[in-house]
């Protein structure tokens, strides 16, 4: 399973050369938001895409015909593909953080630190459970199918937003309390999205022909 992660990695090298431009692009939209937590926010995309770039890699090379032909689980194949999105979600979280940091201490403004832990609960979830769906739908229908509900992902939120926001519609109001149960929830739901995801992948992948 290590070579398979080493492969997954070294495959998506140009993705860890570009941290440092993940990282200026982070700072880049905190400075000009005026909200250093704004432009940290931007992992979520980012997390999003690099679980989806690793199947258009494979399909390009045929990866999969000559995976299927080595004395390994065909689940081993797809947990590591899982470990790989963790790795690098994991990696755009620290690029995140770090810029944040940055941004806080160029800009003199820390008043969103207390912002920070339920944040990044908050999306840690998020992206997990979006994460979940990618994998899933890659493994069932291939990238080229599975790109359309990556597009999806990105735009039904915004026209949501939109809508809300012409609409006028008054915003209820949310305790304090069911914010922070909220934000202590959505790592665990992630998680367990997760988990579920990889058992509906592993089957999926047992029975795909190629």
């Amino acid at each position: 399973m290590k070579g398979l992660i080493l492969k997954d990695l070294i495959t998506l090298k140009s993705y860890g050369k570009s941290l440092l431009l993940i990282f200026a692009l982070f700072l880049f939209l905190g400075l000009s938001s005026g909200s250093p937590l704004s432009g940290a926010m931007m992992v979520m995309p980012i997390s999003i895409m690099a679980a989806y770039v690793t199947f258009s890699y494979d399909k390009l090379s045929n990866w999969d015909c000559y995976a299927c032909t080595m004395p390994m689980k065909r689940s081993e194949i797809v947990i590591a593909r899982y470990f790989v999105t963790i790795i690098l979600s994991l990696l755009f979280f620290a690029a995140s953080l770090l810029s944040y940091l940055f941004t806080a201490v160029i800009m003199q403004n820390f008043s969103e630190v207390y912002l920070l832990i339920p944040s990044y609960s908050v999306l840690f979830g998020l992206i997990m459970i979006l994460i979940s769906l990618i994998l899933v739908l890659n493994y069932k229908f291939g990238p080229d199918k599975a790109r359309i509900a990556l597009i999806l992902i990105f735009i039904l939120p915004s026209i949501f937003t939109a809508l809300i926001t012409q609409s006028n519609v008054p915003m209820p109001v949310i305790s304090e309390s069911t914010i922070m149960l909220f934000c202590t929830i959505m790592p665990i739901l992630g998680i367990a999205a997760l988990l579920l995801s990889y058992l509906m992948a592993a089957k999926i992948y047992q029975h795909k022909e190629f």
